[in-house]
């Protein structure tokens, strides 16, 4: 639901000969990240894992593992960490951004 008003920001904020191109980017990244993060959280999933037992006349047998908390919080901690720097990324080239196009306006 976020997806859509994120794109039309982007293509409302940018002069209309750059919309396509960031659009471009702006796919290419989301693409990217979608591979990436599921392959990252599974990695770690399966790093912190703990086996599921079941005791069967008198046995206790693996049927399974399963995440452990603490997985769950690397999960949730990495995604925090990386949110917080795609945002400080962002602010940094908006930032970078501005001052170059105040250099290039004539007063």
């Amino acid at each position: 639901m976020l997806i859509v008003p994120i794109v039309n920001m982007i293509s409302l904020s940018l002069p209309h000969e750059s919309i396509a191109v960031s659009q471009g980017l702006n796919q290419s990244l989301k693409k990217l990240g979608n591979a990436i993060a599921p392959v990252l959280t599974t990695t770690i999933m399966t790093a912190f894992s703990q086996p599921l037992t079941k005791i069967v006349s008198g046995h206790t047998m693996v049927v399974g593992t399963v995440p452990t908390a603490t997985a769950f919080n690397i999960v949730f901690i990495v995604g925090i960490v990386l949110a917080v720097a795609c945002i400080l990324l962002s602010l940094a080239i908006k930032s970078r951004s501005l001052k170059k196009n105040q250099t290039l306006k004539p007063r």
